[in-house]
């Protein structure tokens, strides 16, 4: 179950970074947004700082072939 949440979190910094404007900074937002939203919800969610990099490497990885 563990690596279904990292491949979600992959998946969605690859979306974040289709943003045409600042798409790195899209990623960073959506990363750590997500992060401090489990942070404040700890009844329901974990927080998880290798959540927040899934999410990056995924942005990364798009980022990398748009350019």
């Amino acid at each position: 179950m563990q690596n279904l949440d990292k491949a979600q979190h992959f998946i969605l910094g690859a979306v974040a970074a289709l943003c045409p404007i600042y798409p790195l900074a899209a990623v960073l937002l959506v990363a750590w947004g997500k992060e401090l939203y489990d942070y404040l919800h700890k009844d329901k969610h974990t927080c998880d700082a290798m959540d927040a990099i899934a999410t990056i490497v995924g942005g990364l990885v798009v980022i990398q072939f748009l350019n």
